[in-house]
């Protein structure tokens, strides 16, 4: 189904000369060195420059726990993966060339899932950062909320209303 909606952009595309802004996020196998995730992600830019795309920003691979467990065929051996490495690329290219960018991708070996998503004008205006948003957030207040939380005795089984209040009081 994403191949068939890729080609059907990339048809309606024909001819267009105008870059399209797009974003890839991708999981990329937990078995791979962290030394080398960054020969990876060089790689993944390279097939989009390659293809005529321009780079226009990336967050570094980090290795996360997935929510689920994800099985990719691994030198002939269906395997079970529950960490990878997640990172994005964002970039622009021309729409008629995005199907070729996408199909290089999907053959690569070291690549456990992507997506590649055109992104709205206001995702490209204020770009949001998930390892920004995920360090940043540490979760100083949220502890100090569970800390509260728990000091006061309560038994977990509050309304999402309570604990809003109970977080804005502190």
């Amino acid at each position: 189904i994403e191949e068939t909606i890729l080609a059907i952009e990339a048809e309606e595309s024909e001819g267009a000369t105008e870059a399209a802004h797009y974003e890839c996020a991708f999981h990329i196998l937990p078995m791979i060195a962290d030394e080398e995730v960054p020969n990876i992600v060089g790689e993944l830019k390279s097939l989009i420059a390659h293809g005529g795309g321009t780079i226009t920003g990336e967050e570094v691979s980090e290795r996360y726990d997935l929510a689920y467990e994800i099985t990719k065929q691994v030198d002939g051996t269906n395997r079970r993966f529950n960490a990878a490495h997640f990172g994005w690329i964002r970039f622009t290219l021309p729409p008629a060339a995005l199907l070729a960018v996408i199909e290089e991708i999907a053959q690569r070996t070291d690549i456990l899932r992507y997506i590649v998503i055109r992104l709205t004008r206001e995702e490209v205006e204020k770009p949001f950062s998930i390892f920004e948003t995920r360090h940043a957030d540490d979760r100083p207040n949220a502890e100090a909320a569970a800390q509260t939380h728990d000091a006061n005795g309560k038994t977990g089984e509050e309304t999402s209303e309570e604990l809003s209040e109970e977080v804005s009081d502190q």
